[in-house]
């Protein structure tokens, strides 16, 4: 679909028909490139599939100076490299938190106490209630700021300052103060 046509049935108010046009003249496409920078399956549908969902979101104030093909395929694009971005940052916090834990002395390079860790983790997260545990998981494990976070979720950063101590408090609580 090209660029005229697109705009055309967004003025005539035909985003669903306009919409279900783009999405299978283009998916394929897409979703080749997404695996040619993630190598997975997976992630690659994922990434396709939340520029295809921003793209219907905001369907209503989008004005794209270009082809949409081009506008797509670099949606795709960020949306790759900011998935790689995230991957990279968790690591690099589970790393960060393994060496903290190796220094406190919590556990040793076994296995076993890993995995015995790991389980305490998810039990402590698991205590948590919802709102405030995905707020705990999008600062610890995606590495949003807390403006991020707040904006995300439509809340106050203050509200996201409280929730994290909150579980901080909760965790430390069930895994013992020097755990956490």
């Amino acid at each position: 679909m090209e660029k005229n046509d697109f705009f055309r049935y967004l003025r005539e108010k035909k985003y669903a028909k306009a919409f279900e046009l783009l999405y299978y003249d283009n998916y394929t496409d897409l979703f080749k490139y997404a695996y040619g920078i993630l190598r997975s399956e997976e992630k690659a549908k994922d990434v396709v599939q939340t520029v295809f969902s921003k793209l219907w979101e905001r369907r209503e104030r989008l004005d794209i100076d270009e082809r949409v093909g081009a506008y797509l395929a670099r949606a795709v694009y960020y949306g790759a490299i900011n998935q790689i971005r995230k991957e990279k940052t968790e690591r690099m916090h589970e790393e960060g938190v393994r060496d903290e834990l190796y220094s406190r002395g919590v556990f040793s390079d076994s296995a076993v106490e890993t995995n015995e860790l790991r389980e305490r983790l998810a039990q402590a997260l698991d205590t948590l209630p919802e709102h405030c545990r995905e707020v705990f998981c999008l600062s610890r494990f995606t590495g949003l700021k807390r403006k991020e976070i707040a904006d995300k979720l439509g809340i106050s950063v203050k509200t996201v300052d409280t929730q994290i101590y909150r579980a901080l408090k909760k965790m430390r609580s069930f895994l013992g103060n020097d755990s956490f």
